[in-house]
């Protein structure tokens, strides 16, 4: 039970992270340059997503450094 509810946290963790880096990409991207902008930084958004997403640790780390 425990290893089920701890997939479902890190898939829940995945989509979110890769959701939010992809949006944020494409918002950027829209607001600066229009459409080519917001698919390549969809694009740039969504790889450093997958980065995020697989490693949490990394995630947090760049947070405390954005922070410092």
């Amino acid at each position: 039970m425990a290893r089920t509810f701890q997939s479902f946290i890190h898939g829940v963790w995945v989509l979110a992270i890769i959701s939010a880096a992809t949006s944020v990409g494409i918002v950027y991207g829209w607001q600066s340059h229009g459409w080519v902008g917001a698919s390549l930084y969809g694009l740039i958004g969504y790889g450093s997503g997958v980065l995020f997403a697989y490693s949490p640790s990394m995630f947090f780390d760049f947070l405390e450094l954005l922070g410092s």
